[in-house]
């Protein structure tokens, strides 16, 4: 195994441990949202936006910022001068290994894929699903709204006016469309 390899391995390995822990927080997230459907909308919105946050910054990232920073930040505690003796008393007792033949297997050109390189794929494949869903969506929007008729008169469009009249309203390019849509 090379250098390159074994780095790709090691990304991909990380990669893999932040999306499925990302994943299971967003749908942590979600639920609670769901149970949380009586209170504010700006309260579901930021249980959402903090776990979607989740998925851009990976956790190894903070825990290995938080190693660099605590390092700097808190004085390491002087180390316990403890005897050998003592300290050969205090650990478990473990029965040693049974030594078993070491086999080295001769070297084959087989191609094989990692468990964490299969379910990277599978969650990018999940995501290109819902980022093509969530733009066709749009793209219906976009269609649906360029095809609708301005409002100028009624009771809509007097409210609209009175509101910004009053400076309540502080967008002055908001048009109001009608559709059957």
């Amino acid at each position: 195994m090379t250098l390159e390899s074994g780095l790709l391995n090691e990304l991909l390995r990380q990669a893999g441990n932040h999306l499925w822990q990302s994943t299971v927080f967003a749908v942590a997230a979600f639920l609670l949202t769901l149970a949380l459907r009586s209170t504010h909308a700006r309260a579901r919105h930021w249980i959402l936006l903090v776990a979607s946050l989740k998925f851009l910054v990976p956790f190894a990232l903070l825990a290995k910022l938080g190693d660099l920073l605590g390092s700097r930040v808190v004085p390491a505690a002087p180390a316990a001068h403890i005897p050998f003796a003592v300290g050969q008393m205090v650990q478990p007792f473990v029965l040693p290994e049974p030594v078993a033949p070491i086999i080295v297997a001769a070297p084959t050109h087989e191609l094989t894929f990692p468990i964490h390189a299969v379910v990277f794929v599978v969650w990018l494949t999940g995501f290109a699903a819902v980022l093509f869903h969530w733009w066709d969506r749009w793209r219906r929007v976009r269609a649906v709204v360029s095809a609708a008729v301005l409002l100028r008169e009624g009771r809509e469009a007097d409210a609209l006016r009175r509101v910004r009249s009053k400076g309540r309203l502080r967008l002055p390019d908001i048009r109001l469309v009608s559709s059957a849509a």
